[in-house]
């Protein structure tokens, strides 16, 4: 391969911005937080099994399927790219609490079924992680403390499915992770896939290559998406055949529903690597939607459940 001196100007098919990628990712979060509110309050509103509506509850699941590897994505950009991985870690650390709050205000306060867990534990902690395996030396053994937070979470969540126990009254759903060990498993794969492809790069055949230069070019773009779509299959085909083995698993996100989540893998190969649109209200207004769309929506079904 000739030496790369200069970024190509041209675009291909590389459209989406990281803008665009954290639009779609608040769009199918909030369509799976719709159905999860809905299908958890089924009893309310008198659905039956097979019912039209929750069987449009479980195709807004599917789709909501295509949200946490997105915000997975855009997680280990945002910490390759930071300015500062400490204010970082305190908004994602402020949202986790602000979605707790709401979390508290729809089971104690509306009394509505609540059983998802909280998607900023699951960013927060990997993040955390991934932070600590940066350190050198017994520091980066640190990282064990968030994974063990994590399976502790996998594991609670599989024996209360399987009915083995019920601690949701000790340890409640807003403390929890949403996606456990898979969440946790999906985002470092993603942090790891940035850290091996220089070393894929150092062989024979590229060390004419300025890999400095190579990275601007949208040809390493789509090869890296490439690479993190590959994680992406490889992360969801360990957890679905895990399922077969770990009985709780098969109940935990329903065997084989979370596999929808590699059709994510269409929206981050359009990825471009560019930051576009990032306005101060886009970008405050962004973190003050997670808490604000859970109120509204329980708001909504909490109103329709008693004034129907």
């Amino acid at each position: 391969m000739e030496q790369v001196n200069e970024v190509k100007k041209t675009h291909h098919f590389n459209i989406l911005s990281n803008f665009s990628l954290k639009l779609l990712a608040m769009l199918f979060m909030t369509i799976d937080h719709i159905g999860l509110l809905l299908s958890d309050n089924a009893d309310y509103f008198g659905f039956t099994i097979n019912s039209p509506a929750l069987i449009m509850c479980d195709v807004f699941r599917i789709l909501g399927r295509f949200a946490f590897p997105l915000f997975a994505f855009l997680l280990v950009e945002g910490i390759r790219h930071t300015h500062s991985i400490k204010k970082y870690f305190l908004r994602l650390g402020i949202m986790a609490t602000l979605i707790s709050v709401a979390y508290i205000i729809m089971i104690y306060g509306l009394k509505m079924n609540m059983s998802g867990g909280n998607i900023f534990f699951d960013l927060l902690l990997a993040g955390v992680a991934i932070y600590l395996l940066e350190k050198k030396k017994w520091i980066s053994l640190l990282a064990l403390l968030p994974f063990a937070y994590t399976l502790f979470c996998t594991c609670v969540n599989s024996l209360e499915e399987v009915h083995v126990i019920n601690w949701s009254n000790y340890f409640p759903y807003f403390l929890r992770l949403q996606y456990d060990v898979f969440g946790f498993a999906l985002i470092l794969s993603f942090y790891f896939v940035y850290k091996l492809i220089p070393y894929m790069f150092k062989t024979e055949t590229f060390k004419n290559l300025d890999f400095d230069a190579y990275k601007t070019t949208n040809e390493y773009r789509l090869f890296a998406n490439g690479m993190i779509i590959a994680s992406l299959l490889v992360i969801n085909l360990i957890w679905y055949f895990l399922s077969y083995y770990i009985v709780g698993l098969q109940y935990l996100m329903g065997l084989g529903v979370e596999s929808w989540s590699i059709f994510a893998g269409i929206f981050i190969l359009l990825y471009n690597g560019r930051r576009g649109y990032n306005a101060k209200w886009f970008y405050y207004g962004a973190y003050a939607y997670y808490p604000m769309h859970l109120l509204i929506i329980g708001g909504i079904i909490y109103a329709i459940i008693m004034f129907a």
